[in-house]
């Protein structure tokens, strides 16, 4: 293996093999069966990975295409386009939506601690 075949430049060459593949019309499916082929022919690296959420592939995210008819819950008129949803599995939580924080938060950041002893 060369010195330059690292696996940042081997992602490098599959992520713009993705975007010519979307520039020609290719499904997201198709781009990411591509872009594992070319990380694995040229990654010697063999371990089977285990997902922990088939779901999301253990990103947070459900990736879903929009047509432009709001199956994204946009009401606007849109294009088409790809969205996702938070997971139901413990990794979506950073995508969910938190809410409004609650007012004792906001006192209790306010609030100083007494110095037990005098500065210089």
């Amino acid at each position: 293996m060369s010195s330059e075949q690292t696996l940042g430049s081997i992602t490098v060459e599959a992520v713009k093999i993705w975007h010519q593949m979307r520039a020609n019309g290719a499904s997201i499916s198709e781009c990411t069966v591509s872009m594992e082929a070319v990380i694995r022919e040229r990654w010697p690296f063999k371990r089977e990975w285990k997902f922990l959420c088939a779901n999301c592939d253990d990103v947070g995210l459900v990736m879903a295409e929009c047509s432009g008819d709001a199956t994204c819950g946009r009401a606007r008129e849109h294009g088409r386009h790809t969205f996702g949803t938070p997971c139901w599995c413990p990794l979506g939580n950073k995508f969910r939506d938190k809410g409004p924080a609650p007012p004792e938060d906001f006192a209790q950041a306010g609030r100083v601690k007494k110095p037990t002893r005098f500065g210089r």
